[in-house]
């Protein structure tokens, strides 16, 4: 029996080393099976109220409680990803927000393994974290405690006598009533002493051998006998002490007992440290647990490695930290940790870099608990390391950039605007303010509509409303982050300005748009000077087409008297080349048709008085009908 309390011992205490850890630190852990209504949290730490204002009970009685505070956005792709994860049994790692009831917005980081059951299902064993700072500053843990099952109170118990005599046979002398169903065997009707063989033949195989050999162990030594077995799908221990009669013969009073649950209940408790140790692992936060009255550390591998050591390596653990830390932080760092072992800080979370193994320094966000004893006194720390060089890099290139643009901002030569996306005016440079003849403090915080000429409004708003409709991935794919237009603004005094209005868009995590910034130049000169060269070009063209028309009048009339005078010299040139007056008269008629282009053309002679007249020459065009006969 004491392999066995060690046995129990060992796992107890590891429970409550991992279970003081989790109870100090700020981080849920759960335990979560997935189905087809949704899923159900069969396990959650009580500070879940901390982080979703919504009580563990709640969840675990519906998990919809903690799924509606999930941001919309994120559902799919969180669902996506946990399927592709339980597909592989892969560990799965997501940073998503959520809305609580109150209002605020938090985002969590899940972590979590999947587990596959002999049975086929499935259990998700992770930790929530609340990573709110960490998109701007540090990941905090808080408490959890380890999901922990009850023995039965009351377990079945059996008597027996047991002999061994000279010649080394086992005799059954008694066993009480409930013997035989816990040895799954019939021996009610059986006369004692009965022979142990069909008693011991009822011990799976893989224990039978080894319980004869405890027996004998036991027969040599008089010690304890204790040996734990299976008998069907039950398991059972027998724990006998031996007694050396005067004739020889050996002689054990034990007790029998069912301990199936218990035995389920270990392994469970194996899992589940396996399970947590794993999560603790796969974090990539270092835990730490040190004990002040020894000064004994247990530290999580996820420390060391921060510092770039090996889980056994006797370097990276808290006792190096004084000398580890960089020379500008060791002052404040090693007073706020003075002043919170003395209670006079109620928390100590504190930024502070280490030096690593490679002899580079790496930024941690630190975090700890006091444990106290019954009189207040502490006695134990335990605490988070979480590496976040990368976030304060990032930080600093943030920080880079933003000095740029304001200098950019504030110097340039154009107008710059930054507008909310209520369409407030945020910021202004000395610029803007010039040429609209304001001050900076009358217009931050204005309506960018009150500025802008009312007859551009309807058309600046149906811009807007295209940008805001359409999603974030089309604009980039379609490179569509802004717009350019020319817009009238109206000045301080009233006066119209004409300017080049370009608009960039600056839009959140999620695609909304955050602000907009505009960069306007003003070109009412410009406007004015092509209104002046429109007007000077409209003139001009009336004056050529004036003269382009009598131009064309004069040239008709030159080519009417051209073709006059070749009508004329035609003419002559027959009269010249004959006498014939009838010849004459014909050529005349068909030269004159030809440059009238008519139908007839004749030569009419009037007689004296009322007698009429006679045509004496005649030229027709086909198809009209002569006056002349032949």
């Amino acid at each position: 029996i004491s392999d066995r309390i060690k046995t129990e011992q060992a796992l107890k205490d590891r429970e409550a080393r991992l279970k003081s850890i989790f109870n100090n630190i700020p981080v849920v852990v759960y335990s979560y099976i997935p189905n087809s209504l949704g899923g159900k949290f069969i396990y959650l730490s009580e500070n879940v109220i901390d982080l979703f204002e919504i009580s563990a009970s709640q969840i675990q009685n519906d998990a919809n409680y903690l799924w509606i505070l999930v941001d919309y956005e994120y559902l799919t792709q969180i669902k996506a990803s946990v399927n592709e994860a339980q597909r592989q049994l892969s560990f799965w790692s997501m940073e998503f927000p959520v809305n609580l009831p109150s209002g605020d917005r938090k985002w969590i980081r899940s972590e979590s393994q999947c587990i596959l059951h002999d049975d086929g299902s499935y259990t998700w064993d992770g930790v929530l974290i609340d990573i709110t700072k960490a998109k701007q500053t540090e990941l905090s843990l808080r408490e959890s405690e380890l999901r922990l099952r009850q023995i039965y109170d009351n377990v079945p118990i059996a008597i027996y006598r047991i002999t061994r005599d000279t010649e080394n046979n086992y005799w059954f002398n008694y066993v009480s009533a409930n013997f035989s169903s816990l040895m799954e065997i019939d021996i009610s009707e059986q006369v004692m002493p009965l022979p142990a063989e069909p008693v011991i033949s009822a011990i799976h195989p893989a224990d039978r051998e080894h319980f004869l050999t405890v027996m004998n162990s036991s027969a040599q030594t008089l010690g304890r006998c204790y040996k734990e077995f299976q008998v069907g799908q039950r398991w059972l221990s027998a724990d006998a002490m031996p007694l050396l009669h005067d004739n020889g013969e050996i002689v054990w009073d034990g007790v029998l007992q069912d301990i199936t649950e218990r035995k389920k209940f270990v392994e469970s408790l194996i899992e589940l440290n396996t399970q947590l140790e794993l999560v603790v692992e796969s974090s990539q936060v270092g835990l730490y647990l040190t004990d002040l009255t020894t000064g004994k550390s247990y530290v999580s591998p996820a420390y060391k490695a921060q510092l770039g050591y090996e889980p056994d390596s006797s370097h990276g653990v808290p006792r190096e930290w004084r000398e580890r830390l960089h020379p500008e932080d060791k002052e404040r760092s090693i007073r706020a940790f003075q002043a919170f072992l003395a209670q006079t800080s109620p928390d100590y979370n504190i930024d502070f870099r280490l030096r690593h193994r490679d002899g580079s320094y790496r930024w941690i966000a630190s975090s700890a608990k006091l444990i106290c004893d019954e009189l207040g006194k502490p006695i134990k720390v335990v605490g988070s390391h979480i590496d976040i060089t990368e976030r304060k890099q990032m930080e600093e290139r943030l920080r880079q950039s933003e000095m740029r643009f304001r200098q950019v901002f504030h110097s340039s030569s154009l107008g710059m605007i930054i507008i909310s996306r209520d369409h407030r005016i945020e910021a202004v440079n000395r610029a803007f303010c010039a040429m609209m003849d304001y001050t900076p403090n009358e217009l931050q915080g204005r309506d960018i509509w009150d500025i802008i000429h009312p007859e551009d409004i309807p058309a600046a708003r149906l811009r807007y409303a295209k940008y805001v409709s359409s999603s974030f991935a089309n604009q980039f794919a379609n490179q569509e982050v802004g717009y350019s237009v020319t817009k009238r603004l109206i000045r301080k005094g009233g006066d119209t300005l004409w300017t080049h209005y370009s608009v960039v868009f600056v839009r959140d995590s999620l695609g909304q748009i955050e602000s907009r910034i505009a960069v306007v130049e003003n070109i009412t000169a410009l406007q004015e000077a092509q209104h002046l060269m429109e007007s000077a070009n409209a003139q001009l063209e009336a004056i050529v087409r004036e003269r382009t028309t009598a131009l064309e009048s004069s040239q008709l009339l030159l080519q009417q008297q051209l073709e006059k005078n070749q009508l004329l010299f035609r003419i002559t040139e027959r009269i010249h080349s004959s006498t014939n007056l009838q010849d004459i008269l014909c050529v005349a008629v068909q030269e004159v048709r030809q440059v009238l282009h008519a139908d007839r053309v004749l030569i009419y002679h009037f007689l004296n008085g009322n007698q009429g007249g006679v045509v004496l020459a005649e030229a027709i065009a086909d198809g009209v009908t002569p006056l002349i006969r032949n």
